[in-house]
């Protein structure tokens, strides 16, 4: 059983689900891909060693010497920080998982975010909903159509009331939503 959360706390119950994505896709057959996180740790580590040849050019040399390589330097740091940007909010898009399952040869992608429920007029309930986006991308043949999937869920429907996250109510809503727009993909 995970750790009891605050359920008053958005942050807190994204967080948690979020992280209860890839453990649970995992019982699908799912294996995460951390393609894009590794992108975003390169191109990090990249920028800090930047960042660290830089100081050690202006600790070690006066500045007249260095004064074309902190040039150059800064000019990469920029480029490094603008591919960073444009990585993250065109190409991720507020993605939060992203796994392949092998014995079927289909690509997940899910994108997830947490609405408040007064937002739609509804001030009687406050309950928060998670609303998740699956994406299904047949790995074997790139010319099939993509099936998209939009679906919510009311949180209070998978968390206990002393804030525990019931697992395998989080299991089963994923499990039915991925058959769902399995069978949407048949026909």
């Amino acid at each position: 059983m995970s750790k009891p959360i605050n359920v008053y706390s958005i942050p807190e119950l994204r967080q948690a689900l979020d992280e209860a994505l890839p453990i649970t896709l995992k019982r699908l057959n799912y294996t995460q891909s951390h393609l894009f996180q590794d992108i975003k740790l390169g191109l990090g580590y990249s920028m800090g060693l930047i960042a660290a040849t830089s100081f050690l050019l202006d600790k070690k040399f006066k500045w007249n010497q260095t004064l074309f390589y902190q040039k150059l330097l800064v000019g990469l740091y920029f480029i490094l920080s603008i591919t960073f940007w444009i990585f993250n909010h065109f190409i991720e898009k507020g993605l939060t998982y992203q796994g392949i399952n092998k014995k079927d040869s289909i690509k997940l992608k899910i994108m997830s975010r947490l609405i408040e429920n007064n937002s739609r007029g509804n001030s009687n309930n406050d309950t928060p909903i998670y609303q998740i986006h699956f994406k299904l991308i047949n790995v074997n043949n790139s010319t099939e159509k993509n099936n998209e999937l939009t679906s919510e869920l009311l949180v209070t429907k998978i968390f206990s009331e002393q804030g525990y996250l019931q697992t395998n109510l989080f299991y089963e809503y994923l499990n039915d939503q991925i058959n769902l727009l399995k069978e949407k993909k048949k026909n």
